[in-house]
């Protein structure tokens, strides 16, 4: 797939400083907030694409945690002076080589609609680039990193897809409310916490009044919830506190198990 001369090989510890180079030089935000992420979560599973030994772009693939094999794409970026040879989708498919013989299930990878008026829409290139490798607009959450920018979520089947989608009867677990926080990289979105509970009972529903009420205090925008699609009840309790289902990512816990989005305006 890789022309000649071009490699993707597993990522180093002294590949880093070149690396964060061809991001800032694509964004900014985006260098601070992988810089971040290197450190946090390491380098594993991480991978340079290389011509001739120089490092021209990186990519790669984060477990996502509770899931069957379900991973986020991590940083993938071409070079400025290498781009427009189809090297980003080239880097993409080697990728997509590598998860598959690895037994992945899933890829997700999230983007937003960004635009101004130097740049246009400053993503536009990247989701052709994912589009092209087979990549599908699973969810779009409006105003989500701050008013006028979008979230944009895509996602690809890695693994064969089944002949017949599994279906899970309700789940009548507890479920607990543990926290509030605002969402990295956003202006005043904010999302809940939560976990289940050993007792089976559900949340009180003051507890999340405290929570939205908290938010608001904090001038929030905007307020989200994500759970597993056979927990209708929980489902249920965030809409009486005014939460709307905005999105859902399919078979993202498990083949026939969606990732089902709540939403409050506040």
């Amino acid at each position: 797939m890789l022309p000649e001369g071009i490699e993707l090989r597993p990522m180093t510890e002294t590949d880093l400083p070149e690396i964060l180079r061809i991001i800032r030089d694509h964004d900014e935000d985006d260098f601070e907030a992988a810089r971040e992420s290197y450190d946090q979560y390491g380098i594993e599973e991480q991978y340079v694409l290389t011509a001739r030994d120089k490092v021209i772009g990186m990519t790669g693939a984060r477990y996502m945690d509770r899931t069957d094999r379900s991973y986020q794409l991590s940083w993938t970026y071409i070079d400025r002076r290498h781009a427009g040879r189809g090297l980003g989708s080239a880097m993409l498919r080697e990728l997509i080589e590598i998860l598959t013989a690895r037994g992945v299930r899933k890829l997700f990878v999230t983007t937003s609609d960004l635009a101004d008026r130097k740049r246009g829409e400053v993503y536009r290139a990247a989701i052709r680039c994912y589009e092209e490798v087979g990549f599908r607009l699973e969810s779009k959450h409006e105003d989500y990193y701050a008013p006028g920018e979008s979230r944009l979520t895509y996602g690809r089947r890695i693994g064969p897809l089944y002949a017949t989608r599994p279906v899970f009867e309700p789940d009548s677990a507890g479920v607990a409310l543990v926290d509030v926080g605002e969402i990295p990289e956003t202006d005043d979105a904010y999302y809940v916490e939560w976990d289940y509970t050993d007792e089976g009972a559900m949340f009180h529903p003051e507890d999340l009044r405290r929570m939205i009420d908290q938010v608001a205090e904090w001038n929030g925008r905007c307020i989200f919830v994500g759970f597993p699609s056979d927990l209708p009840h929980f489902e249920e309790a965030l809409k009486r506190q005014g939460f709307s289902q905005c999105g859902r990512l399919m078979d993202f816990y498990q083949d026939g198990l969606d990732e089902v989005h709540c939403r409050l305006n506040l």
